[in-house]
């Protein structure tokens, strides 16, 4: 399956077109989310809609030295990802998914 990006959106072959910040479709499954960004601290932080009231009991950060960014999963007890912080937004997530972000 390919994807492609267009004007607006993100989409996969044969879905509709969505914007980034409302659908994510992996293996012909849709995953809601969504994404706010406090542009001053440059950090963005991406809900799983399905997990979005969840508490984090664990986190795990993934970091990239070359680029000087990280990741944040917050995962529940369960082990099931609840989101994902990125820090250095700006420069480690697309801009599509920027602009349709949620201002904090």
């Amino acid at each position: 399956m390919r994807s492609s990006l267009g004007a607006g959106g993100f989409c996969w072959r044969g879905s509709r077109r969505r914007s980034f910040s409302q659908v994510v479709t992996l293996r012909r499954t849709i995953l809601l989310v969504r994404v706010t960004l406090d542009r001053a601290a440059d950090r963005a932080y991406i809900y799983l809609k399905d997990f979005e009231d969840a508490e984090a009991a664990r986190q795990h950060v993934v970091s990239d030295h070359f680029l000087h960014s990280w990741l944040t999963l917050d995962f529940d007890k369960s082990g099931r990802l609840l989101g994902i912080e990125a820090a250095k937004a700006a420069s480690s997530l697309p801009k599509e998914l920027l602009d349709e972000a949620e201002r904090v």
